[in-house]
């Protein structure tokens, strides 16, 4: 059984005990979570100063990089300074034109050039000790810096940008905080402003000086390659003298005036001829037995007082510009004065073409050739064998209208020029004039057609959208069209005329007053020093003669075997010099040459051996070597026109100032917090 004692004594005691212990507990909690919150504060406030060092050394190195720049733009402008300081502007510097003015361009491009390598050598060269050396930054904390880490390759920049990937770590307490960041440094432009002081002198200029070749007599070619990039003048000895062409495979590119005052005569087989400029002459002539030969004018012109003679075969002409034969009379007794076209070869059409783009005027017509005297036939193209139509009377055309005469047999008579009988004049007497056998010649073609035996041209182009002024007839591309004329018509080949005569007779020098000059009428040799210097180091070439000596320019692969004893030699490499050449003699030039200047010579010119022969011509650069040697005065009937050339050149700087950004040339990228 048991036994329950009802007794209340101590509870109180217990209640308070259960009371404090919970209250103990509490309190204890309290305090635990106090404390804890303090820790947590302590630390929190720790990672935030670390992260804030660790910032703090980013901007600091954003500030040592921002130096360094400043400190390689310093050292960039040094560099240009002591650059300008020994800049050479003799004769031959590359910063200095043909026509010995400054090169600016090429000037400001090296400067630019130097100054960017030497600013991104000097950050290469310092980045990574600036930005690794804790010496560099200020920032501290007890006593510890943040440290400061290039990640990446730093050897080159890549199209004018450096991009740094720096990371900055802080430790303190065992709380390490890491940033990375990418700087990207750009390069800048080199723009400080220069100037140029010099002193302008002005000389009067000559027209035998304003040509790359100036000669009284001839100019013969024997083999090579031959580029001519200026204007020519070859006076020519007589009606068999000009430019002749005598070796086969000859490649000539003149890019330039041709003018003399006779002939243009290629003598020669398998010829690649290239013009660009107009050619003012008195024949222009492919010879007989000249083969395979081609003749292109690109731009320009034919000036011809004479003919223009194709006799070879399988030759062909392109001329791109125009024709003006000025012959000063249609109805000449002299074929030297009659203007025309002859094709002599057998193959036009078939192997040899003509072909002329522009206009065409010929003012005359051609001649046959026969024994005692010469008969002036109505064509202004003639082809070989169409004399033909002067043989044969007109049974049944003629008659021209009551204006003019008929050309019927019944109106007409022959006369015997040994070994032809040709249609000579009228009846009651009159010479037959151009005219008139212009329109026989096509009177006959009409009535005997099939049988008339003419050749009409195949393989003669003409444009006939162009201006078409003929004496003469023209047989053409299959087809004979009669002269073409009018009184109005004579201004336009009066200008031509007066054209042809100003560069053949005035070398192109409107204020020379007097009829005709040569070369020796523009050099006083009297006053010339004799002088033969070559100087290898400034690669000029000097040669002044009074005297009758011969000379020869010879480069590499030169072929003396050609030269007498009494020739005077210069060896040359086939680099570019600069010369003057005036002498009374004659002038070889042999092998490979590279020569910008003036060749000047009452004599011959010769040009022998293959390889490339560049013969260029600058005004300044001839202008300046005129001035420099002190010759000005050997020259006469100089031109009203002058040239101005700077002497004691002298490149200064503005001060430094070339407004550049630094905060352009440093941007941040890809901030990110690793830890």
């Amino acid at each position: 059984m048991v036994k329950y004692i009802n007794n209340n004594k101590g509870s109180s005691l217990v209640f308070l005990m259960i009371i404090m212990t919970v209250l103990i507990l509490l309190g204890v909690t309290i305090l635990t979570i106090s404390v804890t919150n303090f820790k947590f504060k302590m630390i929190n406030s720790k990672v935030k100063k670390n992260f804030y060092m660790t910032e703090a050394g980013l901007d600091e190195a954003y500030i040592i990089v921002k130096n360094l720049i400043i400190e390689a733009i310093e050292e960039g402008n040094k560099s240009v300074d002591d650059f300008i300081m020994d800049l050479d502007l003799e004769e031959g510097s590359i910063y200095m034109k043909e026509d010995g003015t400054v090169d600016l361009e090429a000037l400001n491009q090296a400067q630019n050039e130097l100054f960017k390598d030497v600013y991104k050598n000097y950050i290469l060269k310092n980045i990574k000790s600036r930005l690794e050396n804790s010496n560099n930054y200020t920032i501290e904390s007890k006593g510890i810096k943040p440290q400061i880490c290039i990640l990446n390759d730093i050897s080159y920049f890549s199209d004018d940008r450096l991009k740094l990937d720096i990371e900055s770590t802080f430790k303190r307490d065992e709380i390490e905080k890491k940033i990375k960041v990418s700087f990207v440094i750009g390069v800048p432009d080199y723009n400080e402003p220069i100037y140029i002081t010099s002193v302008a002198n002005e000389i009067p200029v000559n027209a035998v000086w304003r040509k790359a070749i100036s000669s009284d007599r001839d100019m013969l070619i024997e083999s090579g390659n031959v580029e001519i990039n200026g204007d020519i003048f070859i006076k020519g000895i007589d009606n068999n003298g000009g430019i002749i062409l005598k070796g086969d495979n000859v490649a000539l590119d003149i890019d330039g005036n041709i003018v003399t005052e006779h002939n243009f005569k290629i003598n020669s087989s398998n010829n690649n001829i290239e013009i660009n400029g107009n050619i003012f002459a008195k024949n222009f002539i492919i010879s007989e037995g000249t083969n395979n030969t081609i003749i292109n004018q690109d731009k320009g012109s034919f000036y011809l007082m004479d003919d223009l003679e194709l006799n070879g075969k399988s030759c062909k002409m392109n001329i791109k510009g125009n024709f003006y034969g000025i012959s000063d009379s249609s109805d000449a007794q002299n074929s030297d004065m009659s203007s025309s076209i002859v094709i002599n070869t057998d193959d036009i059409g078939k192997g040899s073409k003509l072909n002329i783009a522009g206009d065409v005027i010929i003012h005359g017509t051609s001649f046959i050739k026969t024994n005692g005297r010469k008969y002036q036939t109505g064509e202004s193209i003639s082809i070989k064998g169409n004399y033909i139509a002067y043989t044969h009377p007109l049974q049944y055309l003629g008659d021209r209208g009551d204006n003019e005469e008929s050309l019927n047999s019944e109106n007409v008579v022959f006369e015997y020029y040994d070994p032809l009988v040709l249609v000579d004049r009228f009846i009651d007497g009159k010479k037959l004039l151009v005219h008139d056998k212009s329109d026989y010649i096509k009177f006959y073609h009409d009535e005997y057609r099939q049988s008339s035996g003419l050749n009409l041209g195949t393989g003669i182009v003409l444009n006939e959208s162009k201006n078409l002024i003929h004496t003469g007839a023209l047989v053409y591309n299959g087809k004979i069209v009669p002269s073409h004329i009018k009184v109005e018509d004579q201004g336009i080949i009066n200008e031509k005329r007066d054209e042809f005569d100003l560069y053949v007779n005035k070398m192109g020098d409107r204020s020379i007053k007097t009829e005709k000059v040569t070369v020796s009428d523009q050099i006083n040799y009297t006053k010339i020093t004799n002088e033969f210097d070559y100087n290898s180091k400034k690669r000029e070439l000097i040669i002044l003669n009074k005297d009758r000596k011969n000379f020869a320019v010879i480069g590499p692969n030169g072929d003396k075997s050609v030269l007498s004893d009494d020739v005077n030699e210069v060896s040359v490499d086939n680099d570019l010099v600069k010369g003057l050449i005036i002498t009374n003699g004659d002038i070889y030039l042999l092998g490979e040459i590279n020569f910008m200047g003036s060749i000047i010579t009452t004599g011959n010119i010769y040009i022998y051996n293959d390889g490339l022969k560049k013969i260029s011509h600058s005004i300044d650069a001839v202008a300046k070597l005129i001035y420099k040697n002190d010759i000005l005065d050997i020259f006469k009937n100089n031109s009203n026109n002058k040239i101005t050339l700077e002497s004691d050149i002298d490149i200064n700087k503005a001060e430094h100032g070339n407004g550049i950004q630094i905060t352009d040339l440093i941007e941040v990228r890809n901030w990110k917090l690793i830890r």
